[in-house]
C-alpha cells in the first residue's frame, strides 16, 4: 500500500518502473511467509500428535525404571543388613566354639600332662626326703610325661647306688 501511494507521488517514469518492479515482491514475500507459517504449524502439529506421546511414554518408562531401581536398591539393602547380621552371628558362634575348644584343650592338657607331672614332682620330693621304696608312676607312657617319669626313675636308681657306695665306703673305712 505504501509503495502504491509513493508511486502516485513520484512523476519520474524511471522511478515508476522501479516502484512497479518492487510491487511484485510483497505478494511473493507474503506467499513465502504464509508457506513457512503453514510448515511450522504442520511441524508443531506433528510434534503434538507423534513426538509428544512418545516423549510422555518414555518419561513414564524412565520414571517406572527409577521406581523399580529404588525398590531393588531397598531390597538389596535389606538383604545386605540381614547377611551382615547373619555373618555376625556366625562369627560369634564360631568364636564361642573356638573358645570352648581352647578351654577343652587346656583342661585336657591339665589332666593329661599337668596332673601327672605334679605327681612325678611329689614322688621326687619324697625320694629326696629319703623314701627309697616309692614307685615312680607313668613310666610306660610314650610322651613327655613318660620321659620325665623314666628320668626320675634313673635319678632314683642313681641316688640308691650313691647311697649304697657311700655305705660300702663307710664299711671299708671301718674295717
Amino acid at each position: 500500500l505504501l509503495l502504491q501511494e509513493s508511486r502516485g507521488m513520484v512523476r519520474d517514469p524511471a522511478a515508476h518502473a522501479l516502484i512497479d518492479e518492487m510491487l511484485q515482491f510483497p505478494p511473493r514475500y507474503k506467499d513465502l511467509v504464509d508457506g513457512l507459517t503453514k510448515a511450522t504449524q504442520s511441524q508443531d502439529g506433528l510434534l503434538q500428535t507423534r513426538a509428544e506421546p512418545q516423549r510422555a511414554r518414555a518419561s513414564d518408562m524412565l520414571e517406572l525404571m527409577a521406581i523399580r531401581a529404588d525398590q531393588r536398591a531397598d531390597d538389596l539393602a535389606i538383604v545386605t543388613v540381614n547377611e551382615t547380621n547373619r555373618a555376625g552371628w556366625v562369627n560369634l558362634i564360631a568364636g564361642a566354639l573356638v573358645i570352648l575348644v581352647m578351654f577343652a584343650a587346656a583342661l585336657f592338657s591339665s589332666l593329661q600332662i599337668g596332673r601327672p607331672m605334679r605327681r612325678i614332682a611329689e614322688v621326687l620330693v619324697q625320694i629326696a626326703n629319703g623314701r627309697k621304696d616309692i614307685q615312680i608312676p607313668y613310666q610306660k607312657r610314650r610322651d613327655e610325661v613318660g620321659d620325665a617319669a623314666r628320668a626320675a626313675n634313673i635319678f632314683k636308681d642313681n641316688l640308691q647306688r650313691m647311697q649304697e657306695l657311700e655305705a660300702q665306703q663307710m664299711r671299708t673305712v671301718e674295717e
